[in-house]
């Protein structure tokens, strides 16, 4: 098992998006180690809803944010490049062919961030052809955010 992350910082935040897409690789599932997200700049009172979603079957990527080229290997330095592939902050929402699960429902308060962190027994995993989403359901008013994604791969 390796771990890696995927973040982004100061992006600024105006729309319903996928704040975080995770396609794992062949024969090589993910397991959700943990996210967290929060507001950077002084920013107005604002409650936010963000949903934790498995899609099941053919995935369409959205569009109109990045690709993260190379996630971040929080293990050993030794530790390969992973198999799955990833995106954030896609304003036009991806699709799939099969089931939109939502898994875990959040609100939060932007001043005051949000840490997922389940117990490990708790944790979801995404075989391949899944797809982890992590949504933001509810627009924002112009607020500059960061987020990070953890994940193992085995």
């Amino acid at each position: 098992m390796r771990i890696y992350t995927i973040n982004f910082t100061n992006v600024t935040i105006n729309a319903a998006q996928d704040l975080f897409l995770v396609l794992p690789g062949t024969n090589k599932p993910v397991q959700l180690v943990e996210f967290g997200l929060w507001a950077d700049a002084a920013a107005a009172l604002a409650q936010a809803r963000v949903t934790l979603r498995r899609f099941s079957a053919v995935v369409t990527n959205g569009s109109g944010g990045a690709a993260i080229a190379t996630p971040t290997k929080l293990g050993a330095s030794s530790d390969g490049a992973p198999g799955f592939t990833a995106r954030t902050n896609d304003t036009v929402l991806a699709t799939s062919s099969g089931t939109n699960e939502i898994l875990k429902p959040f609100a939060f308060n932007v001043l005051n961030g949000l840490l997922y962190a389940p117990l490990p027994e708790n944790r979801s995993l995404f075989l391949p052809g899944e797809a982890c989403v992590l949504r933001l359901d509810t627009a924002l008013t112009a607020t500059v955010c960061d987020g990070y994604m953890d994940f193992a791969e085995f």
